[in-house]
């Protein structure tokens, strides 16, 4: 998916949020879910799981909140990595022999299924096609509108230098002031130091967070990766 494809998938969840559907649960979310019930709170530290436990199944799975992004950094407290691999893995072995997980795990498969199929039908709903096409028309013209701002402060920023120049400024004062501008950019670009959230909204963030290359991204995607993807308090 390209990122104009990405962010238009995620601006329609953000516009109709009965639309989101969150991945399918994995068998380590779900005893993670199993596991909680009997207030046992242990998470794997070699792969990513949501919050899926108790009540919050019918948030996760319906798309009405967002993920909750453990991940490798996810660690219990007071632990060394390979006591908590341990720690997991008993505790993972007992959910799985556990004579009621099994009817645990297709309750919440089924929750997704019908969650998913709940989606599909709102897909084919008329009303809910209106619903969509706009969405579609108005992330186009707010991009369309942030292109039209981006020349308009680019030919502004062209037309002081020329204007200092024709005023005979001279040609090291407007290259004092180009190397002002370089400079300045690069301090702007202090941000991609700055280390990511640990935990993000939804699938999609995450996705896009993990994936971009900060010192790649330009324009409209380095200020969403700015406001979605770092952790300001650090």
């Amino acid at each position: 998916m390209d990122k104009k494809n990405y962010e238009l998938e995620n601006y329609i969840e953000r516009k109709i949020p009965e639309l989101r559907l969150e991945p399918k649960p994995t068998l380590d979310e779900i005893i993670c879910a199993f596991l909680e019930t009997f207030e046992v709170y242990v998470k794997p530290i070699t792969t990513r799981t949501r919050n899926i436990a108790g009540s919050a199944v019918s948030g996760a799975i319906t798309g009405m909140a967002g993920a909750d992004v453990g991940g490798d950094a996810y660690l219990i407290q007071g632990q060394n990595k390979q006591t908590a691999i341990q720690e997991w893995t008993k505790w993972k072995q007992w959910a799985l022999s556990h004579p009621d997980f099994l009817d645990y795990k297709q309750e919440i498969l089924f929750k997704y299924e019908d969650r998913a199929y709940e989606v599909k039908e709102l897909l084919k709903n008329p009303e809910m096609k209106e619903r969509i096409a706009e969405c579609k028309k108005q992330f186009y013209e707010e991009k369309e509108e942030e292109k039209k701002l981006q020349i308009k402060a680019f030919k502004i920023i062209l037309g002081v230098i020329l204007g200092l120049w024709m005023l005979g400024y001279g040609v090291e004062f407007v290259g004092n002031l180009i190397n002002g501008f370089q400079k300045k950019s690069l301090e702007n670009k202090s941000w991609m130091k700055k280390p990511q959230k640990s935990s993000f909204d939804n699938e999609p963030d995450f996705i896009f967070c993990k994936s971009a290359d900060p010192s790649k991204l330009e324009g409209y995607y380095e200020r969403y990766y700015k406001r979605t993807c770092i952790d300001y308090s650090n």
